[in-house]
C-alpha cells in the first residue's frame, strides 16, 4: 500500500500509513526514502534516512542518487554516509 500511494503521488498518505505499521524493516524504509525521491520530497526523504534505525548502502545510495538528480551535488557531498572499504583495501593488508 506504501508503495501505490507513493506510485500514485500520495507521500503524505504512504508516510502516514507508514507510520502506523506495525513491522518495518529496511526494505520497507529504504522503499519510503526512494518513494518520497521520485516525488521530489527530498526534505521528507533525508527525515525517513535520519530517522531510519538501520540504514544500509542502499539507503544512503538513494539518498546521494537523489540529491545529484536533483541538482544538489553540494548537499550530497555533505551526506554524513558511512566510509567502507573496497575489496582491494579489505584484502591489501
Amino acid at each position: 500500500m506504501v508503495a501505490a500511494y507513493l506510485e500514485a503521488r500520495q507521500p503524505r498518505e504512504a508516510l502516514f500509513l507508514f507510520e502506523r505499521m506495525p513491522h518495518r524493516n529496511t526494505v520497507s524504509w529504504n522503499g519510503l526514502i526512494s518513494g518520497h525521491i521520485k516525488n521530489g520530497t527530498l526534505l521528507v526523504a533525508r527525515r525517513v534516512l535520519n530517522a531510519m534505525p538501520d540504514r544500509n548502502v542502499a539507503s544512503w545510495t538513494s539518498m546521494v542518487r537523489g540529491y545529484v538528480q536533483n541538482g544538489d551535488v553540494a548537499e550530497a557531498e555533505r551526506l554524513d554516509a558511512p566510509q567502507e572499504r573496497g575489496v582491494v583495501d579489505r584484502y591489501a593488508r
